[in-house]
């Protein structure tokens, strides 16, 4: 499934989108969210995956092999 702006990217982008979205399931996001809240007893989850895409996006941003213009930071995380 993906959002109905998906079809609307240039292909660097969604190829972008999609490298984003495995870098979560490489990372074991999903994985790591469930211990901390175990571990915790509460997890702000809106925050725990916003962090985790700073992880990733700074690392696709920061990549040499990243064309220039093809990421395009979020403006807002409502």
């Amino acid at each position: 499934w993906y959002g109905a702006n998906y079809s609307t990217l240039a292909t660097i982008q969604r190829t972008n989108v999609y490298i984003h979205e495995l870098m979560h399931c490489v990372l074991k996001h999903v994985e790591r969210a469930i211990l901390k809240k175990l571990e915790m007893g509460y997890l702000f989850l809106p925050l725990w995956n916003w962090a985790a895409d700073a992880v990733i996006n700074e690392g696709i941003d920061a990549n040499p092999a990243t064309p220039s213009g093809s990421f395009a930071w979020p403006t807002d995380f409502t």
